[in-house]
């Protein structure tokens, strides 16, 4: 069964609450301290914009981190998002994503 196309209004309220989920700080906040103590440093040294592997985040950290995430937000990642989205900022992005979509 296909699903009718979403008239642009929807479309525009979707994309603004995707940027309005990604700029989450409490959400930012928690994920930069997660990674913070996976690898070691402190959170107000992580740049979320340097790729998380810069930091030492190894492949075995990586899906703990997916799991935690998972865990606290309530929804089932795709395998891969760690490695498409290699910083905290694009996974926030990819994470909103994620939520808009499960919430509709």
């Amino acid at each position: 069964m296909q699903h009718p196309a979403p008239d642009r209004a929807t479309e525009i309220a979707e994309v603004a609450e995707v940027a309005e989920v990604a700029e989450d700080d409490a959400l930012r906040g928690w994920l930069i301290e997660r990674l913070a103590e996976h690898v070691g440093v402190p959170a107000e040294d992580i740049d979320p914009d340097r790729p998380m592997s810069g930091y030492g985040l190894s492949s075995l950290y990586a899906l703990t981190l997916a799991d935690e995430i998972e865990d606290h937000l309530g929804i089932a990642l795709d395998s891969t998002i760690m490695w498409d989205n290699p910083t905290v900022t694009t996974l926030l992005a990819a994470l909103a994503q994620e939520l808009v979509r499960s919430s509709s």
